[in-house]
């Protein structure tokens, strides 16, 4: 709603309307109630009026998200960002999607470029490529231009407010349910990912930090072995197949991202569904579907949508609020079985 409309339905002048807000000028009593009622019955607060649309501006917010399918992981945040900014469309918000190749970071320079010609009033950025995503940052400081990030932090740069899990404690959370489930006799840690350098990739880095560190603090030493895996490696299937041949029975899987379901799809072939244990990250239709069937034991739920839900809001909350944002905020480590899978969105 706008003051315009506003005025419209109070059948006086939007200047009149502009009065009421801000409490100044001569306007009737009789006028005055009348708007404020018609601003309460929207459920609306005056004092947001008098901020958002006094001016009816709009406020551009760009959001950098990788190139996805709609079935994979960035669809999430993106279902948040679109369900915020659809919320906020009445108060002048407007997102843009502009994205960028995930390994590309020559791809990510030209969309940052892009977005920087823009000039937006904001910036919602997943800083999956590290080292570039801490350049943009530089330059967003520079340019006073606020960014919210989500999934990682960047550490040692200026931003408004990082987004996302605490990855250290949930790769200790899923080393204690693999501890818990069974007695294992080796664990392995795979990484399934387009990089050949997986500790490239922040969030991974502190998952599997956590992980070892759990073990380490209950002097529980089990047999550990890391494998990675590139998905865009010509061999990646003969890989894959030759990794989960060489699964025993009580062996422990974990798999610090989202992927697991395709590591969880050659266990299911070799009928290996149940022998072993195994643990991953996010709610996407596919591990969504292997541990409905048993194959994956946990998911570890980090709620991406309400991240990219949240991302907006905060956005909002500084550019047309003119509030204080939260410098960190943590989403919960949702731990999710095939029993309450559906009641976790």
């Amino acid at each position: 709603m706008t003051i315009k409309e506003i005025a419209e339905k109070a059948e006086v002048s939007p200047g009149t309307v502009d009065r009421v807000l801000h409490n100044r000028g001569e306007v009737s009593e009789k006028t005055r109630e009348k708007v404020m009622r018609i601003i309460e019955e929207g459920n609306y607060e005056p004092n947001l009026f008098a901020r958002q649309l006094v001016l009816n501006r709009e406020y551009s917010i760009a959001t950098l998200l990788p190139v996805h399918k709609q079935e994979e992981f960035w669809a999430l945040p993106e279902r948040g960002i679109n369900r915020s900014a659809e919320e906020l469309k009445s108060f002048g918000v407007r997102n843009r999607f502009y994205l960028f190749e995930e390994e590309n970071p020559s791809d990510f320079e030209r969309v940052a470029g892009e977005v920087l010609k823009n000039k937006p009033d904001g910036l919602l950025l997943a800083p999956v490529i590290f080292e570039k995503a801490k350049w943009l940052a530089g330059i967003c400081d520079q340019e006073q231009i606020p960014l919210v990030v989500i999934d990682a932090d960047i550490p040692d740069c200026t931003r408004l407010s990082a987004i996302g899990q605490n990855a250290f404690q949930s790769g200790k959370m899923a080393a204690k349910l693999l501890h818990l489930s069974r007695y294992f006799s080796r664990i392995y840690m795979v990484n399934i990912t387009h990089r050949i350098n997986s500790n490239s990739n922040q969030v991974f880095r502190e998952r599997k930090r956590g992980f070892v560190a759990w073990f380490q603090e209950q002097a529980v030493l089990p047999e550990l072995h890391e494998v990675n895996l590139n998905v865009e490696d010509k061999d990646f299937k003969k890989q894959l197949q030759a990794l989960v041949s060489a699964f025993e029975e009580n062996d422990s899987i974990f798999v610090p991202d989202s992927k697991i379901h395709l590591l969880a799809g050659e266990v299911s072939v070799q009928g290996k569904s149940g022998k072993v244990r195994m643990v991953g990250y996010d709610l996407v239709q596919k591990n969504k579907d292997y541990l409905k069937a048993g194959t994956i034991d946990f998911l570890i739920n980090q709620n991406p949508e309400l991240q990219g839900y949240l991302g907006i809001q905060s956005l909002y909350k500084f550019l047309v609020l003119k509030q204080p944002v939260q410098n960190r905020v943590f989403t919960p480590i949702e731990i999710v079985t095939s029993e309450n899978m559906e009641y976790i969105s």
